[in-house]
This record gives structure tokens, C-alpha cells and sequence, in this order.
């Protein structure tokens, strides 16, 4: 995550300087920070570009999302013992890098700036379960999907603006990758005989509605 975040703001930098020879639009590339709620809790970097040709804008994104009910109790104890009681325990997260088109629709209330985006989605997923014996599997998977959403922007000084953002991510389910405590990696993809059991023991990402607040920066 740290090294996504990196490579965002290098380039927001290179198109920041791009831009003193040659002006994008009415206003500069954005820096911007949110967290809330998408599938789990979660925070997100993005830089975007507004005015590439009038309204129309590119933002590129990235998110980590902790996920809290990543696994399936039921499927992992097959209904013979409590999953909590026995030590059993999970945890999952996701990162996504999101790629979207924006289109700025202007202040559709009072000092309330609005923009629309829509664009494609690669997700990566992991899952793991620890059993009272301490041995740990870990389920994997990489999708790609697609999402759209509503950014309003609401201004709090000359260049940085409180940030409210709703959406919603739909992801295609992949390859599930099973890792066990030894190491041992076994791959089962759509189709597999033992793929739908990977599948029924961990939540990984479908349809995610996401709610978040923030801040950005304009440069």
C-alpha cells in the first residue's frame, strides 16, 4: 500500500509540473485522503485530474479495506463446533487500485462542488483463518471490476476542500489461491471441481457499497 501511495504522488507531481508549461483545465491535479466504509473500514488516496477537456477528468485511486467477517464460520466448522469457541479466529483485507473517468456536474447546491466517475477496478483479497492450534490458512484472490459513484467537495480554504464520497463496486470473482501453515499453495479457478468450495468458505468481494469523508488538495 505504501509503495502504491508513492507512485501516486510522483505522479501527480510529473503532471503538476506537465501543467506549468501547459494548463489542463480551470484548475489543478488534486491530492486527496478519505476513509469509511466500503464492504469493511477502510481509507483512500486518489489523484485527480479534473479539466483534462472541460468537465471531463481521469482520477486514479488506491484503497486498503480491513475486513472483518472474511470468512464464512459455517463452511470452515462444517456445522460440527463453534467457530469463536473453539479459538478460531479471522481476518481479511483488500486492496484495490481504481482507474475512473469524472465528469464535474458544478455546484449542484450551494458552494457544493459535485462530480460524477465511473471506471474499472483490480482488486486483491486475502483471507485468513488461525485455528486454536495456531495453524493458519490463508485464502487469496485478484478480480477485476468496475464501480461508479458521486464525489461533493465543499470548500474550506483557497486550495483544500472537506470531501464526501458514495459509490458502489461491483467485483467478477477470480482464481482463489489456498495457502496452508506449511506453505503449501494449491490454485483453483472458476470451473474446478474444488472450486466452489474455496469459494463457500471465504466472502470474497462482490457488489460493495462504499460512504466515505475526507479531505483534498488542489495544487
Amino acid at each position: 500500500m505504501k509503495k502504491m501511495l508513492t507512485v501516486m504522488v510522483l505522479a501527480s507531481l510529473s503532471v503538476a509540473g506537465a501543467q506549468r508549461g501547459t494548463q489542463v483545465g480551470q484548475s489543478g491535479v488534486e491530492l486527496g485522503l478519505t476513509g469509511g466504509f466500503a464492504g469493511g473500514t477502510g481509507a483512500e488516496a486518489f489523484v485527480h485530474v479534473p479539466a483534462v477537456a472541460g468537465p471531463v477528468g481521469v482520477k486514479l485511486s488506491g484503497s486498503l479495506t480491513k475486513i472483518s467477517d472474511a470468512v464464512n464460520d459455517k463452511a470452515v466448522t462444517q456445522g460440527l463446533f463453534d467457530f469463536a469457541q473453539a479459538g478460531y479466529t479471522e481476518s481479511g483485507q483488500q486492496v484495490v487500485v481504481g482507474l475512473d473517468g469524472t465528469y464535474r456536474l458544478g455546484q449542484v447546491a450551494p458552494g457544493a462542488d459535485t462530480t460524477l466517475y465511473a471506471g474499472g477496478r483490480y482488486s486483491s483479497f486475502k483471507a485468513s483463518v488461525t485455528d486454536g492450534g495456531n495453524n493458519k490458512s490463508t485464502y487469496s484472490t485478484n478480480a477485476f471490476g468496475v464501480g461508479a459513484g458521486l464525489q461533493v467537495a465543499y470548500p474550506v480554504a483557497s486550495n483544500v476542500s472537506l470531501v464526501g464520497d458514495m459509490g458502489v463496486d461491483q467485483y467478477f470473482g477470480g482464481n482463489i489461491t489456498y495457502t496452508d501453515s506449511s506453505g503449501r499453495s494449491e490454485t483453483s479457478r472458476p470451473g474446478d471441481a474444488a472450486y466452489a468450495t474455496q469459494e463457500d468458505i471465504i466472502n470474497q468481494p462482490g457488489t460493495a457499497f462504499k460512504a466515505k469523508v475526507g479531505v483534498k488538495v488542489r495544487l
